[in-house]
């Protein structure tokens, strides 16, 4: 399994997105999503030139410093003390859900 970190910093002349571990990957953008999102580009054009083997994705962002961490139970009490359309309107997106047609042909992440 092959992992690796993302690591951005501000510049003068915009923000800088690499991979540390993977050479290559240094990406200039004007916001810091432009510049990771370049990064990931390189990568999968490692990718799929086999540059990068047996390469498994993990992807999370550190919170701030200080930032209290979100939990599951978190999200449940979130969720429990939003307003929804009317009582059955989980069960109703949940029924939605379970029924969409499966996808024809291959997926994009079969690929």
């Amino acid at each position: 399994m092959m992992l690796f970190k993302v690591e951005c910093e501000r510049r003068s002349n915009g923000w800088y997105a690499y991979a540390p571990s993977v050479p290559g990957t240094g990406s200039l953008g004007d916001t810091r999503e432009a510049a990771v999102a370049e990064t990931f580009r390189k990568l999968a054009d490692k990718t799929e030139r086999r540059e990068l083997v047996n390469l498994d994705v993990f992807i999370a962002e550190a919170p701030p410093p200080g930032m209290k961490p979100f939990t599951g139970a978190d999200f449940l009490a979130l969720w429990e003390r939003l307003p929804h359309p009317d009582p059955g309107w989980a069960d109703a997106v949940e029924e939605a859900v379970r029924n969409q047609p499966p996808i024809s042909g291959q997926s994009p992440w079969d690929s």
